[in-house]
């Protein structure tokens, strides 16, 4: 994509493309792509706009800016509802794999004599040692020790909730890194969007060469204007 002086590089789609774990998953991240797209050509194309009406001598600055303006009120819905879209669906998608990395393992795996004795051991232990000995099995991936635990009510092994809870979600990292990898893309590109959105709109300003305010007091001066002249011609 064409790159333009005129337009914040904070609003091009290389800021979602550069993101770690794009190469491989971009198809789950196209939406946002595309949002930071449509603003960022939309933007441009309102540069353009201006410097073509400019060059009307038959309108003087206010008319310009309000014939620009109407494109612009067009342009900047277009991009917001794309936003806000691509940002919604995209939450639905993060929110479904979340879904995934925090599933409660087969309790099947946790039954039998074997994984009975594994959890008597780990609670045997105290919390140190006990920490220490889950943390061990996670790094030499022990699916048999994990099965037995995390499969299992938590007071089983003498763990918390919250400790079986957080390493569920390890469990599932390590033994799925591709997924997680597609998450950690996901939240990143969901962020720079909630982040960067707001940009649109002083960058709209930017490109009619004034503020929104000052489009709505000519408008509303232009409204009052016909109002009077409907009123002299009747």
């Amino acid at each position: 994509m064409s790159v333009y002086a005129d337009v914040t590089p904070a609003l091009h789609p290389a800021v979602i493309e550069e993101l770690p774990g794009y190469e491989d998953h971009k198809g789950y991240v196209q939406e946002i792509t595309e949002a930071f797209s449509v603003a960022y050509e939309g933007i441009a194309d309102l540069h353009k706009a201006r410097a073509a009406v400019a060059r009307n001598p038959t309108m003087n600055e206010a008319a310009q800016l309000l014939m620009v303006a109407k494109e612009a009120t067009k342009r900047m819905d277009a991009m917001t509802r794309k936003f806000d879209s691509a940002t919604a669906n995209l939450s639905k998608a993060i929110d479904a794999i979340e879904g995934d990395l925090t599933r409660p393992l087969a309790t099947s795996a946790a039954a039998g004599p074997i994984p009975t004795e594994i959890r008597a051991y780990v609670h045997s232990l105290d919390n140190d040692k006990r920490s220490a000995f889950l943390n061990e099995a996670m790094a030499n991936k022990d699916e048999q020790t994990l099965a037995a635990v995390l499969g299992a009510p938590s007071y089983l092994s003498g763990i918390t909730e919250a400790d079986k809870a957080y390493r569920v979600r390890r469990y599932h990292e390590q033994t799925k890194p591709e997924l997680a990898q597609r998450l950690d893309l996901m939240k990143r590109a969901r962020e720079m969007a909630h982040n960067r959105a707001g940009l649109i709109y002083m960058q709209i300003e930017k490109a009619m060469g004034a503020p929104w305010s000052r489009v709505q007091e000519l408008r509303e001066q232009t409204g009052a204007a016909e109002s009077a002249f409907k009123r002299f011609a009747s």
